[in-house]
């Protein structure tokens, strides 16, 4: 196994280091079609307030079913919980930890990008 190990992080570095040496690229500027700054004029597709509309709408989806979700297997656990036998119990205390930080995570990243957007807008 430690053959194994060693010769596939042997490949890896001779892989690497090949990939470092033979990516240079080259690129050429065809002067004809370089847009000229003054000549530009946007449309509405970059219209931040469209933009910012459709984020808000994402953002609050996600924070309804985040929600609905942690709450639904909140109560699961709960049952769970309170049926079970001793054994089953030292189970589902485990399985609450990773349930309480998903849950946060849930609800900290879906209202920390409400409070962005609303400091964008």
């Amino acid at each position: 196994m430690k053959k194994v190990l060693k010769k596939f992080k042997i490949i890896m570095f001779i892989l690497t280091i090949s990939l470092i040496i033979l990516s240079t690229s080259v690129y050429s500027v065809d002067y004809s079609k370089v847009i000229n700054p003054e000549d530009y004029t946007p449309t509405d597709i970059t219209n931040p307030g469209k933009i910012l509309t459709v984020g808000n709408t994402i953002i609050g989806a996600m924070q309804f079913i985040g929600s609905i979700l942690s709450v639904v297997v909140l109560i699961g656990l709960g049952i769970k919980f309170m049926i079970g036998s001793a054994e089953e119990k030292a189970e589902y205390k485990e399985s609450f930890k990773p349930y309480i930080i998903g849950a946060v995570m849930v609800f900290s990243i879906t209202n920390f990008l409400g409070i962005l957007s609303d400091i964008l807008s």
